[in-house]
């Protein structure tokens, strides 16, 4: 199998593909499936979750415990 050469190389011969590469039919759908892998692959995954401590709240307690008729809590800054 022979493909022409691309014109920004200059003009030429032709350049010969390996039959049992190039004359292969074309899957569409498994070039896409393989790319959009790879990119994936090359994402950097720096999802993050803030901690108790990393969070800019006041250690105080927020409301009385009793009496308010809303749930017992410590801190604003607890998950």
């Amino acid at each position: 199998m022979a493909a022409p050469k691309a014109p920004r190389l200059g003009k030429g011969a032709a350049v010969a593909l390996d039959e049992t590469v190039f004359g292969e039919r074309f899957h569409e759908s498994l070039v896409h499936e393989t790319a959009r892998s790879e990119l994936n692959a090359r994402r950097s995954g720096n999802a993050s979750t803030k901690t108790r401590g990393e969070i800019a709240m006041t250690g105080a307690k927020a409301w009385r415990q009793k009496g308010t008729g809303r749930a017992r809590v410590g801190a604003l800054s607890s998950p």
